[in-house]
């Protein structure tokens, strides 16, 4: 939203003059997150590196390096950040949005389900999931469909395990919660 964007720039300014004599890692996520958001890929990948170089086990703060990276178009590192993120502990979404769309661009269709299922694990029915997570499930999952028409599935093919999961994640999250 370029009007929060705006309003956010003289903060943000402020800020960012006060990182040099910083040592503190949220300044450099809160500056870096709003040079992503202001299309400065190169500040903020250089400003959220300075934030994992003080506090390396924040997962949010390689979630954030991942975007940037993805932006940028650098497949490899928005990976290798996105994975550090989930193996750090819980996250945003943003690194399951960045695995999910590069398993889905690449047709790794045994990492789609994978990551499907961490994100059942991770996101409970208390939880809103992020809408661009589910798009990415569903557009997976659509393709697949789509590329195999109506033959059967074969026993244990890696659509038939797709369509099994897509069933069990769709009524975990579409499943009422149950009254205490």
């Amino acid at each position: 939203d370029h009007g929060r964007l705006e309003e956010a720039r003289p903060h943000a300014e402020r800020l960012m003059s006060l990182l040099p004599s910083s040592n503190e890692a949220k300044h450099f996520y809160i500056a870096g997150s709003y040079l992503l958001m202001a299309g400065r890929l190169a500040e903020a990948e250089a400003t959220l590196k300075r934030a994992i170089e003080l506090k390396p086990q924040v997962p949010f703060f390689h979630g954030r390096l991942a975007v940037v990276l993805s932006e940028k178009g650098d497949t490899i590192g928005a990976v290798q950040e996105a994975e550090k993120a989930l193996a750090l502990g819980r996250s945003d979404n943003n690194p399951y949005s960045i695995l999910l769309n590069v398993a889905y661009k690449e047709e790794n269709w045994d990492e789609f389900i994978r990551l499907t299922d961490l994100v059942v694990r991770d996101f409970t029915r208390e939880v809103t999931l992020p809408r661009a997570v589910i798009e990415i499930i569903a557009e997976g999952i659509k393709r697949q469909i789509d590329s195999h028409g109506f033959e059967p599935l074969a026993e244990g093919s890696p659509e038939e395990k797709l369509l099994q999961k897509a069933a069990l994640w769709a009524e975990q999250m579409i499943q009422p919660p149950t009254p205490n």
